[in-house]
């Protein structure tokens, strides 16, 4: 029954549904049934919001530790394996490990048809009691302004 609604129309009928679940009036088989489609609805829910994305050529990727987003010929990653030190004789974190280094840090990279094209580190952002797709956006955003004033250089 859920599968031929729209986004907006789910949504709402989350909305109704967790009233009913949430109401202590409502008997307990009607919030037995009302958990069971509210289940139901957020999975169409999740299915539709992702076949837009998709849709759009974009995909959306992330967990507690890492963000990574993609549309068409760009993409962007924080957080996870991608790290960089500033001491350049440290090509790696073996390198880091073995000299006792604690100075490298996660990356931020975007990369432009498979290749990268931006490498920050995260010291060159300053919102860390922000969530990890807060900071991915800051840089983007950050990643947007160093490649509109690169193009308006040249």
């Amino acid at each position: 029954m859920y599968c031929f609604k729209t986004i907006s129309e789910l949504e709402e009928s989350a909305k109704k549904i967790r009233k009913i679940i949430n109401n202590p009036k409502s008997q307990q088989w009607d919030v037995k049934d009302a958990k069971l489609n509210l289940y139901e609805c957020e999975r169409q829910l999740k299915i539709k919001k992702k076949n837009e994305r998709e849709s759009n050529n974009a995909s959306v990727f992330g967990s507690d530790d890492y963000v990574w987003v993609s549309n068409g010929d760009y993409s962007f990653y924080y957080w996870y394996e991608e790290t960089d030190c500033p001491i350049k004789s440290h090509k790696n974190e073996d390198d880091c490990y073995e000299k006792d280094c604690d100075k490298r840090e996660r990356c931020f990279t975007a990369d432009y048809k498979g290749k990268e094209v931006v490498r920050l580190r995260a010291s060159e952002i300053s919102f860390w009691d922000e969530s990890i797709e807060y900071i991915l956006l800051l840089w983007i955003s950050k990643y947007i302004n160093k490649f509109l004033k690169n193009k308006s250089q040249k």
